[in-house]
């Protein structure tokens, strides 16, 4: 085989595994260098490396008028500071217990490692009755 086609073939490969082994993390670079990443339910588990300044968004659904909320451990803010904490009710016509949204943004401040987890469970029955969970660990270089 002619080396072109080698290297043709080896870069095609290369694509194929970018396309099929990335993770489902999403990070966008911002104007002042930083990184905005971006975690979902499909997220939990992960291990990942972030920078001083980067921001972390996690979005984690639950149903509306369950009584269930997500609740975040305060472990970590050693090395991180909570910017924001909103809520998105996602409407569905004709629905009742439709998904909420809660998203957290959340500032890498400290080098080190980090857990930062949650827990989905109603105030009034406490975290030891939690019905799901999320927890990512961060390292913060």
């Amino acid at each position: 085989m002619h080396l072109y086609h080698r290297l043709l073939m080896l870069s095609f490969a290369g694509i194929l595994c970018m396309a099929s082994c990335n993770s489902s993390i999403d990070t966008y670079k911002r104007v002042d260098n930083t990184q905005m990443i971006i975690l979902k339910v499909q997220d939990n588990g992960k291990s990942i490396t972030v920078r001083r300044g980067d921001t972390l968004q996690i979005e984690l659904e639950r149903s509306a008028g369950t009584g269930y909320e997500w609740y975040i451990d305060e472990s970590y803010k050693e090395y991180l500071d909570l910017l924001k904490e909103d809520k998105e009710e996602i409407s569905i016509k004709g629905f009742v217990g439709t998904p909420v949204v809660t998203r957290w943004q959340l500032k890498a401040v400290k080098q080190g490692n980090t857990n930062i987890k949650f827990l989905l469970y109603r105030n009034w029955e406490g975290k030891e009755k939690a019905a799901s969970s999320f927890q990512v660990e961060v390292k913060i270089i």
